[in-house]
């Protein structure tokens, strides 16, 4: 199940559409910002992908400023909303790091 992560904390995201921000209306909130309201919205599926709520949202994904596009999201993506980063997983999409030695390498 994809989450985001905040520290500590967990959020399972939705199969539908996850809000994120701040106030009633959001999903997964941001602490200490109560004035921003929804800054980013992740649409599930097989490929989430993120958006801006509005076009006056600052949202970044691995350190780009998001366009008027979804982006689709990766295991171990970084989203940063109201200057706090939360790390995008989804352990279904994760992949696997195999070590080798430089001697196992054919030569060109």
């Amino acid at each position: 199940m994809p989450v985001l992560q905040l520290d500590d904390q967990q959020f399972p995201l939705n199969t539908g559409v996850t809000r994120i921000g701040a106030g009633a209306d959001a999903d997964v909130v941001v602490p200490g910002y109560s004035a921003i309201g929804i800054e980013a919205v992740i649409d599930g599926g097989p490929t989430p992908t993120i958006r801006r709520a509005d076009e006056e949202a600052h949202v970044r994904v691995n350190g780009v400023l998001l366009g008027p596009e979804p982006t689709p999201l990766m295991h171990g993506d970084k989203v940063e909303v109201a200057g706090l980063e939360l790390r995008f997983a989804d352990e279904s999409k994760r992949g696997a790091t195999q070590y080798m030695s430089l001697e196992a390498i054919p030569p060109a």
